[in-house]
């Protein structure tokens, strides 16, 4: 008994853990490019890096720049910078981000809880199900939809290509996961280990006085 309430416990802390790392993966870029024009052997090489963030596609600063010249370009939005592809894929993708984080939270925080019963055993693992199931299909959709050719420019999750534009510099781009998507991945591994723990101990749903501590007291 104590040591199906202490996977209980664990697993509901590995839930938590998952909503935070989700958290995390709000916050930081999704995907990048790194893009480098080449003008010969002995010429100037510059780098431009563009960092993609999940958002609204008309929200400024969900595409942020860096460079090694100057003036480097200002953050600016999915709309503006003639990607609405991996726009739509930004919004589909933070909803689903945002709405398994809130479930994880939710689940975590009421799993580690130390008195139990039926209703909330129950709710705690659909909860946590409900989160693993949207963090899954945010991951999958978000690479999928790079892969099918509705990223944008790309038309590939991973990849490079070099060439020149015209008469311009040699120029190389190399594309991909960042951040953000790698600790989405790592939240729903979490996730997934937190729920089979919770899942394990679903025997306490025919036994609601399975905890000690729910114990009624003898009249």
């Amino acid at each position: 008994m104590v040591r199906r309430r202490t996977g209980r416990h664990l697993g509901a802390a590995l839930v938590l853990v998952a909503g935070l790392l989700l958290v995390a993966a709000l916050l930081t870029p999704w995907y990048a490019n790194y893009s480098t024009f080449s003008y010969g052997p002995s010429e100037s090489h510059f780098n431009l890096n563009t960092m993609y963030y999940l958002g609204p596609s008309w929200l400024s600063g969900t595409v942020q720049f860096s460079c090694n010249y100057s003036p480097c370009p200002a953050g600016t939005s999915y709309s503006s910078s003639s990607t609405s592809g991996p726009g739509v894929v930004a919004e589909v993708t933070f909803v689903q981000v945002a709405a398994s984080c809130a479930f994880a939270i939710i689940a975590g925080v009421l799993g580690v809880a130390r008195r139990r019963n039926w209703n909330r055993t129950l709710y705690v693992n659909l909860l946590a199900v409900t989160a693993l199931c949207l963090g899954v299909a945010a991951t999958a959709f978000y690479s999928l939809a790079f892969q099918l050719g509705y990223g944008g420019p790309w038309g590939s999750f991973w990849g490079s290509s070099t060439g020149h534009v015209g008469t311009g510099p040699l120029t190389t781009n190399t594309w991909g996961p960042f951040i953000g998507w790698y600790l989405a991945v790592l939240a729903v591994a979490v996730l997934l280990a937190g729920s089979v723990m919770l899942g394990r101990t679903r025997r306490d749903l025919a036994d609601p006085v399975a905890d000690p501590t729910d114990v009624a007291c003898p009249r």
